[in-house]
């Protein structure tokens, strides 16, 4: 009688119907993770802010990702005049628009304006300021804001730099930074003794999921850092580039479905801390930023990386000069991060 109800109940519901039909065959672990990834997309579609670019979190974001930009470009060991005017353009459009929707600018965002003032400052003496509209929109927003400073790119030498590497751990962490400059090779003995101490990072249950391939070959690594777009102006004069994968074989249950990235993301900072001990100049370039499927496959298929590795980052790495310059790339307030409940 209950399976005759239950035929009823479908032939009068066409989309249960359909739903069951779409199921027929799958294991319980198949649906669990159907389900699983379902309620991660809701989530994502109802809250990201790919999709509600004018909350105010999402526009200072999007203010961060683009005065970085800028911030490298005055940080690049050849910099160039008129470098980035299309950002330039895009961070005084997105100040002024969060002036106009919030008001009184934040934090990040007045950086944002000191960061315009050094692109000023930088053209002070140039002769080719033939785009008068483009540099009048700069003026037009930073003249309103006399109190804001130019945002300066710390100038240090190498032995500056290092300086408290063997200090305690608030001031070594404090003073380890993202270095774009590069001079000389690394050796496969530096790189494998930056790896054996980033291994102290913990994974869930021990179980260790991650996997380094550095990339040593000039021809590969040219073609590997070509198909990232973060690394232009820097990338050529890296020695190495570290790709840092999971391997998702160690997946034991559908619920640790993205904890393959929280471990990358834990050894990735360890390994940053590693090579910053070892006195190694090295960038984190993004991958998920820049990837879609295609691509994800020919980065495979070029470095011989498996299939069951998924791509988290890559690291460049490379001999640190006498002479750098540093990307000041100030954080967030202490009350924007820690909440107590």
């Amino acid at each position: 009688m209950n399976r005759i109800k239950s035929i009823i109940y479908l032939l009068l519901h066409p989309a249960a119907l359909a739903e069951r039909l779409r199921n027929h065959g799958k294991t319980h672990d198949e649906l669990s993770m159907e389900r699983a990834l379902n309620y991660d997309m809701d989530r994502y579609m109802s809250h990201a802010g790919v999709f509600r670019p004018d909350t105010r979190e999402n526009m200072i974001a999007r203010i961060i990702h683009t005065y970085h930009g800028l911030e490298k470009g005055l940080t690049m060991p050849r910099r160039r005049f008129n470098f980035g005017q299309d950002a330039v353009t895009s961070l005084v459009e997105l100040i002024e628009e969060y002036i106009r929707l919030y008001g009184e600018p934040a934090a990040q965002v007045v950086h944002g304006i000191g960061i315009l003032k050094a692109y000023l400052v930088m053209h002070r003496d140039y002769d080719g300021k033939d785009h008068h509209s483009f540099w009048q929109k700069i003026h037009s927003l930073t003249d309103r804001f006399p109190d804001v400073k130019a945002a300066v790119q710390p100038h240090q030498t190498d032995k500056e730099f290092y300086a408290d590497v063997h200090s305690d751990f608030e001031r070594f962490a404090r003073s380890r930074h993202t270095l774009r400059h590069y001079c000389g090779t690394v050796s496969e003995d530096e790189i494998k003794k930056a790896v054996e101490l980033a291994m102290t990072a913990p994974s869930a249950c021990n179980r260790q999921p991650v996997r380094v391939h550095c990339i040593s070959d000039k021809e590969l690594k040219d073609k590997v850092l070509a198909m990232q777009s973060g690394n232009r102006g820097f990338g050529t004069d890296a020695d190495k580039v570290l790709i840092i994968t999971g391997d998702l074989s160690s997946i034991c249950w559908i619920d640790e479905r993205y904890d393959i990235y929280t471990n990358c993301g834990i050894f990735i900072m360890n390994l940053c801390y590693s090579l910053f001990y070892h006195k190694i100049a090295h960038c984190i370039l993004n991958w998920s930023i820049c990837v879609n499927p295609e691509k994800d496959k020919a980065l495979h298929e070029l470095t011989g990386i498996p299939g069951n590795e998924v791509v988290a980052a890559m690291i460049t790495c490379g001999r640190t000069p006498e002479e750098i310059d540093i990307a000041e790339s100030p954080r967030r307030e202490l009350s924007d991060i820690l909440s107590f409940h």
